[in-house]
């Protein structure tokens, strides 16, 4: 997860209930790693997390009550990284291009994209047009290995972002 996004993530218990239901769930407390909501409902317990310190690896963990009185833990390692890229790309210095639209849908699990910002990293790289649009306009500025950013909030309050690493060479 990207340092600052703020993402839900479910654990479906439904093989471990045999005949029994899930009657609760209790998301560990884990310092750096905050608890932004969970819920249980039928056979899954859901929570968002979010987290700024990049680097750090986190064991996000659930105690389920099941109707039997027993309890099951599941958990899932949790890394925040300071960008996840998904495309890399070469241009020249004073090139210009319209970036492709990333592809959200498959992380987005049925959510949907209620708004959109692009940002660029560094002084190489600006968005000429199109910054809150799937497809902005970029155009390199010097040379250097630079970022286009996309940051993205879901109609379910999801926020999350992926970054496109765009190279910038000077040809002579």
């Amino acid at each position: 997860q990207v340092a600052g996004a703020k993402l839900d993530y479910a654990i479906d218990f439904a093989d471990a209930l045999g005949a029994a239901t899930l009657s609760s769930a209790a998301w560990a407390t884990i310092s750096g790693l905050t608890n932004l909501g969970d819920s249980t409902a039928g056979t899954e317990a859901t929570v968002r997390y979010t987290s700024a310190t990049a680097g750090a690896v986190y064991l996000a963990n659930v105690a389920a009550t099941l109707s039997t009185g027993e309890i099951v833990i599941a958990a899932f390692r949790l890394e925040i990284v300071t960008r996840i890229i998904v495309q890399d790309l070469a241009m020249a210095i004073g090139a210009i291009k319209v970036l492709d639209a990333l592809p959200w849908t498959d992380y987005l699990d049925g959510d949907t994209i209620a708004s959109r910002s692009w940002a660029a990293s560094g002084a190489g790289l600006t968005i000429t047009s199109g910054g809150t649009t799937a497809t902005p306009k970029v155009t390199a500025v010097s040379a250097g290995t630079w970022y286009a950013t996309e940051h993205i909030v879901t109609a379910s309050g999801q926020e999350d972002e992926r970054s496109i690493a765009i190279v910038v060479r000077g040809l002579t």
